[in-house]
């Protein structure tokens, strides 16, 4: 489930519980906000993630529509990390794909980058990322321990 708090620590209230349905998860573990407010959710334990609307009172989608634990473009195998851009494009650290995945914000399929490695631009089980704000991802590779930095469409910058 998802609990939410307000600054001074008090609850608010809570959404979900274990399950497959929409609103559901099998361990939760990755979240971030896009620019209009929602909430992208990994549920990595049913190999998707869930988009919540402002408030976190419903689901508003599920990428992809029909989850199933897959190395096919647009299905995730344990998606640990997501992180969006301030367009609204979602990125997602595909962790046992050893990949990341981009989606635009309606969940369309954009790109994947990275293969199971230890060279540049090359992931082992990637398990969370982040966004800044001039559009630099960075990537915890927790299998090769180390931290990447990569631009938006996946070329290699730093380590």
């Amino acid at each position: 489930r998802l609990q939410s708090f307000n600054t001074k620590g008090e609850f608010l209230g809570e959404v979900g519980g274990l399950g497959q349905s929409p609103g559901q998860f099998s361990h939760p573990i990755g979240l971030a906000f896009a620019p209009a407010g929602n909430l992208w959710v990994c549920d990595s334990g049913n190999h998707r993630l869930q988009k919540f609307g402002p408030g976190v009172k419903n689901v508003l989608a599920i990428i992809p529509k029909d989850p199933k634990q897959s190395s096919a473009i647009g299905e995730f195998d344990r998606p640990w990390g997501v992180a969006c851009d301030a367009t609204g494009s979602i990125y997602v650290a595909d962790t046992h794909n050893h990949r990341i995945q981009r989606f635009a914000k309606d969940g369309t399929s954009l790109s994947t980058f990275g293969t199971q490695g230890n060279g540049p631009g090359e992931f082992r089980y990637p398990s969370a990322i982040l966004m800044d704000r001039a559009n630099n991802l960075f990537v915890v590779d927790t299998g090769n321990t180390r931290i990447q930095t990569l631009d938006a469409q996946g070329k290699f910058l730093c380590e």
